[in-house]
């Protein structure tokens, strides 16, 4: 981000010294670079962008206190500079922090409403946020300094979409592919869209000229199904991927934070309940940033995460409790695994992107040991219609009855279901229940 200060009347270092200093942080040459800095306290005290530099220095050192700290001192010194308060702001969202980052960035905003490179920086932590209203706002904004924007529309249609505005939203796609007809992404948002807007027949021949293009594009073939009215029995592989590979930086706090996540946190108790030696074999399918792991700590027995997202497996990977991870399909991992191998299958808030569990929950009783339990949650389907549906929102929900029968197909027993709220969402808890089901000894 720019660092121009000429505005403020403060004095300031060289731009050529301050692009010195970032090189020696981008290349790992911390101790040099707090020695150039320190050297240029000397003479540029109430120079903001050094505590900016510093700032930089600090995550790289990972001490974010220390990087917080720096960043707050650059704001304190130069209140009016936006591109400091804007590097508060992204500060704030890289640490998960999002009211405080969505806050910095309104003021920064205030100070330069017409910047297009600050524009940019508040729009990347909007979508960080799942902030939608900012994220529409700042969009606008955009396209009004650079009307040829390409990504600016395309986020804008996005942030349309995500806010159940599915005309404006289709207007917002067909105006970027009237500049790109080759555009897949825009393409794609416009099939999207058209579905929101209430034209199911022009959705369906959307997606299906788009699979013209590409015939094996799963994601593409899931949503087609889903215009048309049909229900996929599982999202596939690709779409789950690329929906968590994005998430997975702000995964943990979003969860526990923002939905109030609660479920890692009381299995984890229950199965050190039953497992008091931490002797046990667990099998954690869907692991994403390791939460479930995380809670429990090391184990005595084995711990293996499985998961579609290699970004979420990275961040699981920093708690260091799990032995190792399977980067696949959870369905795949469930056919292909030999049988009695775990004291524990867990699978917490995984099934609500598979419909139908017929098939994982007889392979997850093959291959637990006798006597090992399968742990799972669902979102609330109504009792009185199919057994699982795609909902709106494109999660699937299941029946109670329906899964309890799945499970006593699958020779599980003593099965136990407790209904809890998964989580909440805008601030209401979503229904769901919690299975516990035993592979007889």
């Amino acid at each position: 981000m720019s660092q121009d200060l000429t505005a403020t009347g403060t004095i300031v270092s060289s731009q050529a010294f301050i692009q010195h200093v970032q090189a020696l942080i981008r290349k790992g040459a911390l101790k040099d670079a707090v020695q150039e800095l320190n050297r240029a306290a000397h003479t540029a005290q109430n120079d903001p962008r050094l505590h900016i530099l510093g700032m930089e220095l600090a995550e790289a050192s990972g001490n974010p206190q220390g990087a917080l700290a720096s960043a707050e001192r650059a704001v304190r010194k130069s209140p009016e500079w936006a591109p400091g308060v804007m590097n508060l702001a992204l500060l704030h969202a890289r640490q998960n922090r999002f009211p405080e980052a969505l806050s910095e960035a309104h003021k920064a905003l205030a100070l330069a409403p017409a910047q297009a490179e600050l524009l940019e920086a508040a729009i990347q932590i909007a979508q960080r946020s799942g902030a939608n209203g900012p994220l529409k706002e700042w969009a606008q904004q955009a396209l009004s300094l650079q009307p040829d924007h390409t990504q600016h529309r395309l986020t804008l249609g996005e942030a349309l979409l995500a806010l159940g505005d599915g005309q404006a939203a289709l207007e917002t796609f067909e105006t970027a592919l009237a500049s790109d007809l080759d555009n897949e992404l825009a393409a794609a948002g416009r099939a999207q869209a058209l579905l929101a807007a209430g034209r199911q027949g022009d959705a369906v021949a959307a997606w299906d000229a788009l699979l013209a293009r590409q015939p094996d594009n799963a994601a593409w073939a899931f949503h087609r199904a889903v215009a048309a009215g049909e229900t996929p029995s599982a999202h596939p592989l690709a779409l789950v991927k690329s929906t968590f590979d994005a998430f997975a930086p702000v995964y943990d706090m979003h969860m526990l934070r923002t939905l109030r996540y609660r479920l890692p946190k009381d299995v984890a108790d229950r199965l050190l309940t039953l497992h008091p030696t931490r002797e046990f074999h667990l099998l954690d399918l869907g692991c994403g940033t390791g939460l479930l792991g995380l809670m429990l700590g090391k184990i005595a027995g084995s711990m293996i995460g499985v998961d579609a997202s290699l970004k979420m497996i990275e961040q699981a990977e920093k708690h260091g409790v799990y032995d190792r991870f399977h980067h696949v399909d959870l369905l795949d991992a469930l056919r292909e695994t030999p049988p009695s191998l775990y004291h524990v299958i867990a699978a917490l808030d995984v099934f609500i992107y598979v419909g139908d569990l017929t098939q994982a929950l007889a392979d997850a009783q093959r291959i637990l040991m006798p006597g090992g339990r399968m742990v799972f949650s669902c979102e609330t389907a109504p009792e009185d219609g199919a057994g699982w549906v795609l909902q709106a929102h494109g999660r699937y929900a299941h029946q109670r009855a329906h899964v309890q029968a799945l499970c006593q197909a699958a020779g599980f027993s003593d099965i136990q279901i407790q209904e809890v709220d998964l989580r909440m969402e805008k601030g209401v808890p979503t229904p769901g229940f919690l299975v516990e089901a035993v592979k007889p000894a």
